[in-house]
């Protein structure tokens, strides 16, 4: 199984004085987030992987793939505890058969 994180659908994000501010309609809060985190938080308008998110940051930053995942984990760890990020868990299905008919006379 593979977890996978994207935005909590009741928020919403604006760029202030270069810092993203993630506001939570429904809880009523305001989280303010660095770069680094708002390119995160971009990454997460669709659901990812933190395997997924890693290779983003590296494309973007010069870092480790161990330093960019501790780092990513505590952020979406935080996220969650803020309720800011919903987490689903998506199971890898073994393939069944061909991919493909074949039709006999």
């Amino acid at each position: 199984m593979n977890t996978k994180f994207r935005r909590h659908q009741d928020t919403e994000v604006m760029l202030l004085d270069g810092e993203y501010v993630i506001m939570h309609m429904n809880r009523q809060s305001i989280t303010k987030v660095n770069e680094i985190g708002g390119i995160i938080w971009s990454l997460l308008t669709e659901a990812k992987t933190v395997h997924e998110l890693v290779l983003c940051m590296q494309e973007q930053y010069e870092t480790t793939y161990e330093t960019a995942e501790h780092d990513i984990r505590l952020f979406l760890q935080q996220l969650g505890e803020y309720e800011l990020v919903e987490v689903t868990e998506a199971v890898e299905q073994e393939p069944t058969g061909l991919p493909y008919r074949t039709a006999y006379s």
